[in-house]
């Protein structure tokens, strides 16, 4: 369902507060196009290319309608779509910030997300396990001990 937008491309005018463009004009056009980038690189990212906007998580059509305006305004020279053959230029940064990217990678098929468990036998020699954290340091999860 390649380019099938997972937000509504009317909901960018609203967002950046401006009037909605009237059906069919060449703004109405460029919005869509715009969403319809947008979502395909969230898919691609989330490896889910079978989202459609009834199938996709709520945050994620939020994160392409955020996204989406923020190209479609192009305040900063970050991102520019253009509809004419849909190209995308990154000159600097990312198109998707680390948090978007985050929940978007979260998405993934058979990713989990927290601590999840792990079999430790009494054959293994004993050992600390330490899980890295997003808030700068390691959590000490087992110490070797047997509880």
């Amino acid at each position: 369902m390649a380019g099938a937008p997972l937000a509504d491309h009317e909901q960018i005018s609203a967002w950046l507060g401006l009037s909605a463009p009237a059906p069919g004009s060449p703004e109405s056009e460029r919005a869509a196009t715009v969403v319809s980038v947008i979502s395909d690189l969230a898919r691609g990212e989330a490896r889910r290319p079978d989202w459609t906007l009834e199938t996709v998580p709520e945050q994620v059509s939020a994160i392409v309608l955020m996204v989406a305006a923020s190209a479609y305004v192009n305040p900063d020279g970050k991102t520019s779509v253009t509809t004419e053959e849909v190209t995308r230029r990154w000159e600097r940064g990312e198109l998707f910030s680390a948090s978007q990217i985050a929940t978007l990678r979260a998405c993934r098929p058979g990713s989990s997300g927290g601590i999840s468990t792990i079999q430790y036998g009494p054959s293994w020699e004993t050992r600390s396990i330490w899980a890295p954290t997003s808030n700068g340091g390691p959590v000490h999860l087992y110490d070797g001990r047997g509880y």
